[in-house]
């Protein structure tokens, strides 16, 4: 499994790049883990229903994906929760949640959301972070510095356009996140024998996937 995170807004390159990313992480035989909530959390579960390109407009074909949705609230909380927005899983999605059936959306429990995200699989694919606010900064930050798994972060030219996120680019990177800018960096990485991934540099380390992983 590798986790998946990103922001609420993104932009069309943005969404355009993590649709074709989350297809082929699919196709690899991968599954992903993500916070469903809006923005890029959406478009694992759009590419497995076969919705329309971010680029051309025109429908995927369906792809065969596994998802995990770990949510900020109890699954029993019916009409105020993220299980009422979202509706149904997927075909091959899950939800999750830490807390009780009952209980509503806390920050504390979002922050605790993104920390299972981060630490679910030997590393997480992160979109569009803002520096220094937001749960996909803070997340980033958390699983770097906790040495949790391996950072990996989009920033292709188009991310590098908007200051704010070229800023928060290279402040994680410095951190230790594995910058990729072609989703044939991210093929090749995803290549890469599993203990290996394990490794994430000199005095760094993941921790196991708590979830298993692909076949």
């Amino acid at each position: 499994w590798l986790g998946w995170a990103g922001t609420r807004a993104p932009r069309p390159s943005a969404r355009e790049m993590a649709g074709a990313v989350a297809e082929r992480v699919f196709e690899a035989g991968w599954g992903l883990v993500s916070g469903g909530a809006r923005g890029i959390d959406q478009i694992p579960r759009q590419v497995m229903a076969g919705g329309p390109s971010a680029k051309s407009g025109s429908p995927r074909g369906r792809a065969s994906g596994r998802l995990l949705s770990v949510l900020p609230e109890g699954l029993g909380n019916g009409a105020l929760g993220s299980s009422a927005r979202l509706g149904a899983p997927s075909v091959g999605e899950t939800f999750l949640s830490a807390a009780a059936p009952a209980a509503c959306f806390s920050t504390a429990q979002a922050m605790a959301r993104n920390a299972l995200i981060y630490a679910a699989g030997p590393a997480t694919i992160v979109f569009q972070p803002r520096y220094r606010t937001g749960g996909t900064w803070h997340g980033a930050v958390a699983a770097l510095r906790q040495r949790w798994g391996r950072v990996w972060l989009w920033a292709g030219e188009a991310a590098h356009a908007d200051p704010e996120e070229s800023l928060a680019i290279s402040a994680l990177t410095a951190l230790g996140a594995e910058p990729f800018g072609c989703i044939e960096e991210l093929l090749s990485w995803l290549a890469t024998p599993a203990e290996a991934l394990e490794w994430t540099g000199p005095g760094f380390w993941g921790v196991p996937s708590a979830l298993g992983r692909s076949a």
